[in-house]
Parts: structure tokens; sequence; C-alpha cells
């Protein structure tokens, strides 16, 4: 049987071109130049992907106030346009 995975990069399968920026307005933060903060440290090879999507979840998590549950993130991209 054969199966199939589709890996998206944003913009590619789906309508938005930043499931990061997508994340942060529906929950109603904002990246506060977070994201140019962390995407210049790691574009200069200062830290690795991992470390730049901790700290911007963290970011996300402290802007909510409040724990961000599995169920609330498929709801949000259940509302995406592929």
């Amino acid at each position: 049987m054969a199966k199939l995975l589709f890996l998206d990069l944003d913009g590619a399968l789906v309508k938005i071109k930043s499931s990061w920026g997508y994340m942060h307005s529906y929950f109603g933060s904002s990246q506060d130049g977070i994201f140019e903060r962390y995407f210049n440290l790691y574009s200069e090879g200062k830290i690795s992907y991992q470390e730049w999507m901790k700290a911007d979840i963290e970011h996300l998590l402290r802007r909510v106030g409040r724990p961000i549950y599995r169920m609330e993130l498929e709801e949000a991209f259940s509302k995406v346009e592929i």
C-alpha cells in the first residue's frame, strides 16, 4: 500500500504566507519584532532553527498569557484554506 506525506512550505499548499504569523494573529498576539530579531540571529548562524522556534513559541505564550492546547491549534489551522 502506497502512503503519501505532504510537508508544506507556507504558501505552497496553503493560502497563508507564514504559519507562525497566522498563529500569532489567530491568538491575538503579535510578533513585536521577535521575528526579525530571531530571524537575524538564525541567519547569522548564532542560533539554530529550533532555538528560533522555541523563542517564538515562548513569546506567543507570554503574549497570550495562558497555555495553548493542541485542540486549539487544530481548530485554528482547520480554518486555513488549502
